[in-house]
């Protein structure tokens, strides 16, 4: 018999939501069934993940922050109108789980069939490690016909000063540049979100610029390290199966103002997404009962 985790009321969130917690290690995470979208990860009761204080949270739209899902589409690229496709705004299903790992699924209905003519089914598992985190989605194709797709996990990591770390792994990695015209470029170093920010206004022409860049073919192990202490903050592993990684911060040249209205306009100073990415570039066909999956893995090391 299958364990079902308790489902919590949020009388301020789009759903009801999941806990899992490890005393042993305090380390804890909640989940909305809304976007199976993960909106906390705490390590020793410090926060993980930032959440835009600007965010929607009726379920009008998707949450901003957290851990999004983007499938069948990763952003614009692709058929779907709508941005990082539909899963992100779907209510999941709780399936099974325990105190410290859940899993939800999600399959094609009339309404996801009218944006995307496609038989699916999706699980997600999130499970807590020792001071850490797995994601791990699946993709089943449940249809008569291949299709193909695309996707992220959005994971936006959270800091005390976004400026003053830098995202190791991606050295003489080929990466298309999107705050300039999606210029392609090879990274020399380390990303860090001031230098990588203004590099890009000056290729651009802009007087400010940003993060944004989808590292094709990337390694799969990056750390995000404090630049004045070179304290680790972060060890993220993905699994081969996401191809590629997306960089994200707006910095001063992008979410800013009324336009944006669900993005903290100091939020690039707390946040950094790096992204498990499957691309237009790299989009998966799945035949008909096939099936894909990729991880990410988050742990916070002891310092």
């Amino acid at each position: 018999m299958m364990n079902i985790p308790k489902l919590h009321k949020d009388p301020n969130g789009p759903s009801p939501f999941i806990l899992l917690e490890l005393p042993e290690s305090k380390t804890s995470a909640k989940i909305y069934t809304f976007g199976a979208h993960v909106v906390s990860f705490e390590v020793d009761e410090d926060e993980k993940l930032w959440m835009s204080s600007l965010s929607v949270l009726d379920g009008s739209g998707p949450v901003r922050g957290g851990v999004p899902i983007a499938f069948p589409q990763f952003a614009d690229e692709g058929p779907l109108t709508q941005m990082h496709g539909f899963a992100r705004e779907s209510t999941w299903d709780v399936i099974e789980g325990s105190s410290s790992n859940v899993t939800l699924g999600l399959k094609d209905s009339d309404e996801t069939r009218a944006k995307w003519p496609h038989s699916f089914s999706l699980l997600y598992e999130i499970k807590l490690l020792p001071k850490g985190i797995v994601l791990h989605l699946k993709v089943r194709n449940t249809d008569e016909k291949s299709f193909t797709f695309s996707g992220c996990l959005h994971t936006y990591f959270k800091f005390d000063n976004a400026l003053g770390v830098a995202l190791h792994g991606f050295r003489k990695t080929a990466f298309a540049d999107k705050a300039d015209r999606r210029k392609e470029k090879v990274q020399d170093g380390p990303i860090e979100v001031k230098k990588e920010a203004d590099k890009s206004a000056r290729d651009a022409g802009v007087k400010h610029g940003f993060v944004d860049r989808i590292h094709y073919n990337s390694p799969n192990n990056f750390q995000f390290i404090e630049c004045n202490s070179g304290k680790v903050l972060y060890n993220i592993c993905q699994s081969d199966s996401w191809t590629d990684t997306t960089v994200y911060n707006p910095y001063l040249g992008d979410k800013q103002g009324p336009t944006f209205p669900d993005f903290d306009d100091d939020g690039y100073l707390y946040t950094i997404c790096c992204e498990p990415t499957l691309s237009e570039r790299n989009a998966i066909t799945l035949d008909p009962g096939s099936e894909w999956e990729g991880k990410q893995e988050i742990l916070v090391p002891e310092n």
